[in-house]
C-alpha cells in the first residue's frame, strides 16, 4: 500500500527506539480482507470446501511473500531467512452476506517456543488470547513485507486497483479510531495513539502515516458538519487534542 512507500529505506535506530513504551505497544492492525463470489451454480456447501482448499494456497503465497522479503539471498542456490517481524500468518474464511466471501489474512506473535528461524503457518485457536497487533516498530520492520504479500495476492486473484479509503469510526469503547484500505490491505489504529506517537516520535509518525499530521487533523475537522457521526467524531477529537497538544 501507499502508506508503506516511503518506508523504504528507514534510517532510524531502532535499539534506541525500543526504549520507548509508545514504539513498542502493540496498538496498530495490518491486515489482508480478500474478497471472493460465489458463483451462482456452486452451493454454500461447496463453496466452503473450495475456500478451505483455497486457504492453503493462500497462506503459501503469503509465506512466500514473508521469507522472501525477509531475507539475504547469497547466491543463486542460498536464502538466509532473518525472520525479524516474528509474525506467524492465520487465516479465516467467512460469509458476508448473499454470495460474497471473504479471506481474512492476519499475523499474530510467534510464541516463544516457535523456532525463530523458521517461517510458521498457524491455525489460532479460539483460546490462544494473543492479539493481531502491531508496534510502530513492527510496522517499520514490515516495510517491504506487507507490500509483496499485498502484490502476490493481488497477481493470484487479479484484483482490479481500488482508490484508497480512510474510514473514520469508534471502536467497542466509543474511542475515534481510523482505518485505511485499498481493498485488499487495511491498516488501523486508535487516533489518540497516532497523537501520542506524533508528540513523542514525530518523524517516526511521519515516516508511518505520511500525511503530515496537522494537515489530517485539517481533513478530519473539515468533515464536522457533514452528519452526525461527523460531529461526534470531531468533538472526541477535539478533546483528545485540546488534552494533549
Amino acid at each position: 500500500m501507499k502508506f508503506f512507500d516511503r518506508l523504504k529505506k528507514p534510517k532510524i535506530n531502532l535499539e534506541e527506539l525500543e526504549k520507548s513504551p509508545i514504539m513498542t505497544e502493540k496498538w496498530m492492525e495490518h491486515y489482508f480482507k480478500l474478497p471472493l463470489h460465489k458463483p451462482e451454480n456452486k452451493s454454500h456447501e461447496v463453496f466452503w470446501k473450495y475456500l478451505d482448499e483455497l486457504s492453503h494456497e493462500v497462506l503459501s503465497i503469503v509465506l512466500g511473500q514473508m521469507v522472501s522479503s525477509d531475507s539475504i539471498e547469497l547466491d543463486d542456490k542460498t536464502l538466509i531467512y532473518k525472520g525479524r517481524l516474528k509474525k506467524n500468518a492465520t487465516i479465516i474464511s467467512f460469509h458476508e452476506s448473499g454470495d460474497e466471501y471473504y479471506m481474512l489474512v492476519r499475523f499474530v506473535d510467534k510464541k516463544e517456543d516457535d523456532d525463530e528461524k523458521e517461517p510458521h503457518i498457524r491455525y489460532k485457536s479460539p483460546s490462544d488470547k494473543r492479539e493481531y497487533k502491531f508496534s510502530p516498530i513492527d510496522s517499520l520492520l514490515s516495510i517491504n513485507i506487507l507490500p509483496n504479500i499485498e502484490f502476490g495476492l493481488v497477481a493470484y486473484f487479479k484484483f482490479e486497483q481500488c482508490q484508497p479509503m480512510t474510514y473514520l469510526g469508534f471502536d467497542d469503547n466509543q474511542k475515534p479510531i481510523v482505518t485505511g484500505s485499498d481493498g485488499v490491505q487495511y491498516f488501523a489504529y486508535p487516533f489518540e495513539k497516532r497523537v501520542q506517537l506524533y508528540q513523542e516520535h514525530p518523524e517516526i509518525e511521519r515516516k508511518l502515516f505520511g500525511m503530515p499530521f496537522k494537515e489530517f487533523i485539517d481533513w478530519i475537522l473539515e468533515k464536522k458538519e457533514d452528519d452526525d457521526h461527523m460531529k461526534k467524531y470531531c468533538s472526541e477529537i477535539e478533546k483528545i487534542l485540546k488534552n494533549t497538544i
